[in-house]
């Protein structure tokens, strides 16, 4: 069957209109195309709704103009949908394109905000191959037709934000899983979407919250139990946590979740926190204690975002001295050895 491709100009103008006919003029494939152009971009919402209205297909693809795929990925999506019949929403892990560092694997809540699972962790760093979420983003993300049919359209009164994910909480309500097969991988630069994005965001969240926050799940703490217990169950002594944390409610669940666990021996807790306010890199040695690092019990650092520490090689380098087994875990479900951030070049260091 040939592949039919909409593609929505949203206010880019004339220029955009004949890029897209130069792509298609000579292209060596079974496919269709249409293209639908408005003078102003009446965003997102209102762009993907006017699409799906004309789509024919039986799994229906939505791009960001932003993304670029890999190679043989509409067979992949196609199998997924056969593999598991319960899954109606299908998203995919998308990288930087400046580094390959993981960008998105899919959203994961807590009680009252939802983060992007895995940000920054090398792309092998995800075990799982199927990942089962609440949402994920439509960057680039896949359905089956009837879900579309079953959930009707967009809501438009989100401006250039969180209609996905209230897209895919109808979906859900309905039955549909929502999944993320990290085989399933792109590029996406990220942010390309034009200032209403930013302008809108406050209002798209808090009408999110206002109409889903009773039935969201807080299930950001399972995926960082199970990558807890996949790096650190298996190790034997006292563990001293190491707090970097500045979001203080998550945090505090973190360490809760050490404390319970059987198969840790979890000594103590050294708050640092208060050191670690902003996004900014966090220093060792003007943070912690001088002597911090000559403490010979393995330690556990929580941050924010484990790139944080990526400033700290000296420290890092005395403290394989005395201990080479510490880790470092974050409110985004990484964890990983400490020395694993000594190498010479890191997949990523932006932090949402």
């Amino acid at each position: 069957m040939p592949t039919q491709f909409v593609f929505i100009n949203d206010g880019g103008g004339l220029p955009t209109n004949a890029l897209v006919e130069s792509l298609f003029k000579d292209l060596a494939i079974d496919c269709t195309y249409e293209l639908i152009q408005h003078e102003f971009s009446k965003g997102a919402a209102v762009s993907i709704n006017e699409g799906l209205d004309i789509v024919t297909g039986e799994i229906i693809s939505i791009l960001d103009s932003d993304v670029i795929l890999f190679m043989d990925w509409q067979p992949l999506v196609q199998r997924h949908f056969q593999r598991f019949p319960e899954c109606g929403v299908l998203g995919a892990k998308l990288l930087y394109p400046q580094s390959g560092g993981i960008q998105h694997c899919g959203l994961a809540f807590t009680e009252d905000l939802c983060r992007h699972i895995y940000l920054n962790a090398e792309a092998k760093n995800c075990d799982s191959e199927i990942l089962r979420l609440q949402s994920v983003i439509f960057a680039f993300c896949n359905f089956r037709k009837e879900v579309i049919q079953d959930v009707g359209r967009l809501d438009i009164d989100y401006f250039n934000g969180y209609e996905d994910m209230d897209f895919q909480f109808r979906a859900k309500s309905k039955g549909y899983e929502v999944h993320v097969n990290t085989a399933l991988a792109a590029y996406h630069w990220e942010f390309s979407s034009g200032p209403h994005r930013a302008q809108n965001r406050k209002r798209n969240l808090g009408r999110f919250w206002r109409k889903w926050g009773n039935t969201v799940n807080p299930d950001l703490w399972g995926f960082v139990e199970n990558s807890l217990i996949s790096k650190l169950s298996d190790l034997h002594g006292q563990i001293v946590g190491i707090d970097l944390a500045e979001v203080r409610t998550d945090a505090r669940i973190f360490w809760d979740i050490c404390d319970q666990a059987s198969w840790m021996d979890f000594s103590g807790l050294e708050d640092f926190s208060h050191h670690a306010v902003g996004q900014d890199a966090i220093w060792l040695p003007k943070t912690l204690n001088v002597d911090t690092f000559r403490i010979p019990q393995q330690f556990l650092f929580l941050t924010d975002n484990f790139v944080r520490l990526l400033e700290n090689r000296y420290w890092i380098e005395c403290r394989q001295a005395i201990r080479s087994d510490d880790f470092v875990a974050d409110l985004y479900g990484n964890v990983l050895p400490l020395k694993q951030l000594l190498s010479q070049c890191w997949p990523s260091n932006k932090v949402r």
